[in-house]
């Protein structure tokens, strides 16, 4: 008999460069007492993999063959409890299909749900209301990721069920000299229209057409080859090359040294639901200047380590921008600000997972 129980996550691992996959991962290497964890990678390993993208039929095969894996894997391993990730976008299909095959195994299960607010598939009212049934009769304990999140789905979800366990940084891995920051600009994400690269090429090519010099790192990659052709395209048309930096999707120590590097992370993001990047950031003891929609304003309010910027507007991008080049005495005090917020720590959500997993059991 073992002397641990076995928790099996489900959902995305690394690679994709995406932040339900980076927070699975992240779940995966808390220490849980008494536990002991057996992972299930749904993504298909792909650097650019969307996932959030539509349903197609060669994606119902896969999704076919995901669910027999993982009926098989619960067969063979018996674990005690199951995590499940589900997001918003359309893969939500997928996840309840695996919810609906796993219910037959009577083993207690979590949906962990990565949800934004508005702007993907399942967010419409009707389908909310019977997401809520499922994740009623599939799941013992939903987790969403803020009080923002819970106040929006209340009333759709049972609230006896649903807790916050916000998404969290192990900060031992981005700890830094402040002083010895060498990096301007930091911009993680995927290279796309939503998270706002676009907006950001086009702040730069205004900074360029002013004289001013620097250079933007940047980690991630487009989704599609129609992005990759046209950030190229425009800058080639524009000679932005020497403003740029692309590292690719890097991860572990390489990404780390990236962010402990840096003194103002780039987040131009048009939506989001609970971004783990200004978190890293902050763990990294950067500035933030980001987009002024909710999801950001949620984890910055309070504090003085950020500079917005308007959402969609690369001109008050460009201006936000150059204060961080200009106003170095402003940047480095931020820097100091992010180095004193110690909530997003692991161990606050190491706290809140261990006891929802204890109580189902």
């Amino acid at each position: 008999m073992k002397d641990k129980q076995t928790i099996m996550f489900i959902g995305p691992l690394p690679p994709p460069l995406g932040g339900v996959a980076i927070m699975n991962e992240n779940f995966q290497n808390l220490n849980y007492e008494n536990f002991e964890t057996l992972a299930f990678d749904t993504s298909n390993k792909k650097l650019r993999e969307d996932l959030s993208g539509k349903v197609s039929f060669k994606s119902l095969l896969h999704n076919y063959s995901t669910v027999e894996r993982i009926k098989k894997t619960v067969r063979k391993e018996s674990p005690q409890l199951i995590n499940i990730f589900v997001t918003s976008g359309y893969s939500v299909l997928r996840d309840i299909w695996i919810l609906r095959s796993l219910s037959k195994f009577k083993i207690p299960t979590i949906v962990h749900f990565h949800s934004k607010t508005c702007g993907e598939f399942i967010l419409k009212p009707k389908r909310l209301k019977w997401l809520g049934r499922c994740f009623d009769k599939y799941a013992r304990g939903i987790v969403l990721l803020s009080k923002y999140h819970l106040d929006f789905f209340k009333d759709y979800f049972p609230k006896e069920k649903c807790v916050i366990v916000e998404n969290f940084v192990d900060y031992s891995k981005f700890d830094n000299v402040i002083d010895s920051k060498s990096i301007d600009f930091l911009f993680v994400g995927r290279l796309s229209k939503k998270k706002g690269f676009f907006d950001l090429l086009e702040a730069v090519n205004l900074l360029k057409k002013k004289g001013v010099c620097f250079k933007v790192n940047v980690i991630g990659l487009a989704v599609k080859s129609s992005e990759e052709k046209s950030i190229n395209q425009y800058i080639d048309k524009n000679n932005l090359r020497n403003y740029f930096v692309f590292h690719g999707a890097v991860f572990g120590e390489k990404k780390f040294n990236l962010f402990r590097q840096s003194k103002l992370l780039l987040f131009p993001s048009h939506f989001e639901n609970s971004p783990v990047v200004l978190k890293e950031g902050i763990a990294a003891k950067m500035g933030i200047l980001a987009s002024n929609i909710t999801a950001n304003l949620i984890i910055l309010k309070g504090n003085n380590n950020f500079l917005l910027h308007e959402v969609k507007n690369s001109i008050h991008l460009a201006k936000q921008m150059e204060i961080g080049l200009k106003d170095t005495a402003l940047i480095n005090q931020m820097c100091h600000d992010s180095s004193e917020i110690k909530k997003f720590d692991k161990s606050i959500a190491q706290e809140k997972i261990t006891k929802l997993f204890k109580s189902v059991i």
